[in-house]
């Protein structure tokens, strides 16, 4: 019964069934208040006061860059959700109206970093996505949190990194990072489902924001570009000083390549050494 009238309504229409509400109300009301104020004017005036207090429940207005889920509460849950944009919309008055509803579609901003090995090292992309929140996906979008959109996301395009990283070595790799975004976001543009259908948003920008070595992997380059400067120092040291034995020159190599603390004692020359030996190290670097 509540469905049947529910499509009688549908098939009049949102605007005819408000002015007809209207109608009817600002008849009785004024009929009644016509009574008891002996006054076709005052009648009158009663009758639209008492419509003015029905207006709400045939009128939703909707702010800027917002969507409104209404729920009809004639449906059943798979057909009681009704989308109304930003503007004003006449709606019925069975369609509950909720403070909660109101979608922001504003675009949204979010940032993954995942880990990938590479044929020599491991790999840290900073990927960042920009969406935004479609009307006519309000249902699935709301359905969703926003941790579930960022795994679904990282998900679709963790195959693509995977792939492409995992057969370069890490220069390679980091030679055809603009490759591998272009190929990240085909593969957003080619899923089954899409970002529309599984989650209600479009998807504006996908950005390869970086792919570099992840903290180990710098980190130990780091040490090994330091020991082999440390050597070479220990090398040069005794070129200038074919006196000094293997064990002085790698402690003072360590001390002048800043990795150990130690009072040096007095060498010949040293000084003027250390100096020719600094300028040509930083000259390298």
């Amino acid at each position: 019964m509540l469905r049947f009238f529910n499509e009688i309504a549908v098939r009049s229409g949102k605007l005819t069934v408000a002015f007809s509400s209207w109608a009817v109300v600002l008849f009785v009301s004024t009929a009644v208040g016509s009574v008891v104020t002996e006054s076709v004017t005052g009648g009158f005036a009663f009758g639209l006061i008492v419509m003015s207090f029905t207006i709400n429940a045939f009128l939703v207005s909707v702010p800027e860059i917002t969507g409104l889920i209404t729920v009809n509460v004639l449906l059943t849950e798979q057909e009681a959700l009704n989308i109304y944009g930003t503007g004003m919309h006449f709606r019925f008055p069975w369609e509950q109206v909720k403070k909660g509803n109101f979608i922001n579609l504003r675009q949204v901003t979010v940032s993954i970093e995942e880990t990938y090995p590479s044929k020599d090292s491991l790999m840290l992309c900073k990927i960042e996505f920009q969406y935004t929140p479609s009307l006519e996906g309000l249902g699935r979008y709301i359905s969703a949190s926003a941790s579930t959109i960022q795994t679904g996301l990282s998900a679709i395009v963790g195959s693509v990194l995977s792939s492409q990283i995992s057969s370069r070595t890490s220069q390679e790799a980091k030679v055809d990072q603009e490759k591998i975004e272009t190929l990240v976001k085909e593969k957003i543009t080619e899923s089954n489902p899409t970002p529309l259908k599984m989650y209600g948003i479009v998807i504006d920008r996908v950005s390869l924001k970086d792919l570099d070595y992840d903290a180990a992997t710098q980190v130990a380059l780091s040490s090994q570009k330091v020991a082999l400067l440390v050597q070479d120092i220990a090398k040069a040291m005794r070129i200038d000083h074919p006196d000094m034995s293997g064990r002085e020159a790698m402690d003072y190599a360590l001390v002048i390549g800043g990795q150990v603390k130690k009072q040096i004692f007095d060498i010949p020359n040293l000084g003027p050494a250390v100096n020719a030996i600094l300028s040509t190290f930083q000259g390298r670097n």
